[in-house]
């Protein structure tokens, strides 16, 4: 357009500048909003229908270039209802956590429905009554608005951010199953503790308990064999017995190799355990 207006061929240099005439009341169309953008289409294409724009794209050979580009955005806007019919049924079916997201919602359907009918009116039926109630009631929405916004910055009414979510308790861990013991005897370096209800397979490899002594020392005893119902735990390096002196019985957790709990033994006998060298 820029070197048709520099045309030394009269009738050419005369078309073009009518033309550039008519381009430069659409400036930022391409960088508007897809609705802006088909909106501003539709008045560029009735500026164009006139008498001496028809006749000057006819000297520039661009007749056919601005019927494809109604054609395109006919398309465009056939799509544009098609979406928005697919967005007003997403927004039927889903639940609105509370007030203020209803009315949002609500109010962006109804701009995005005022919009859609303004552009199928202007692509179709070009009714001037219904551009005029339409074009009214988009004043009066934003008049209604400013009103709002004006009232609330006098009454110096901030944004309020959504408050945080609360936080998801944490599950209450479950009940430990627990078996009671019937007897605690200790050998060289180990204990054995009879418990005649637990399942043989309860008691994994490189399980440990903790067992408290008559000093109130807690030792970490790793499970060695079973016999039976009999279960051996073997002492930590540098500990020995010392008489089996025997106090309250005391309960025990169970746990695997990777510190895992999976169930108690009650009723364990105490017994005077001590490290060697150390006081009875």
């Amino acid at each position: 357009m820029a070197s048709a207006v520099l045309s030394v061929d009269a009738e050419i240099r005369e078309a073009a500048t009518g033309l550039k005439y008519i381009l430069d009341n659409y400036k930022g169309t391409a960088s508007a909003t897809y609705a802006d953008e088909s909106g501003r289409i539709i008045n560029l294409l009735q500026d164009l229908a006139g008498t001496d724009a028809v006749a000057a794209l006819e000297t520039l050979s661009l007749t056919a270039d601005v019927a494809n580009l109604a054609a395109q955005n006919a398309a465009f806007t056939e799509l544009y209802l098609a979406r928005a019919d697919k967005k007003e049924l997403q927004r039927q079916e889903g639940t609105m956590q509370n007030a203020r997201k209803l009315t949002d919602n609500a109010f962006r359907a109804l701009v995005e429905a005022l919009t859609v009918v303004y552009l199928y009116n202007e692509l179709t039926a070009k009714d001037a009554d219904l551009r005029t109630a339409l074009t009214q009631i988009i004043d009066r929405i934003n008049a209604i608005i400013g009103q709002a916004l004006f009232n609330l910055a006098r009454r110096g009414v901030k944004h309020t951010p959504e408050p945080a979510p609360e936080p998801t308790p944490a599950p209450e861990p479950d009940e430990l199953p627990s078996y009671p013991a019937t007897a605690t005897n200790i050998a060289s370096g180990i204990i054995k503790i009879t418990v005649p209800d637990m399942p043989a397979n309860a008691v994994l490899a490189g399980s440990r308990i903790g067992y408290t002594t008559l000093q109130e020392e807690v030792l970490t005893l790793t499970y060695t064999s079973r016999n039976n119902n009999i279960y051996t735990f073997a002492l930590p390096a540098g500990w020995q017995v010392s008489g089996q002196s025997s106090g309250a019985p005391q309960t025990v957790t169970l746990r695997d190799a990777d510190n895992i709990a999976l169930l108690e033994i009650s009723n364990v006998a105490t017994r005077n355990i001590i490290q060697k060298g150390g006081d009875v």
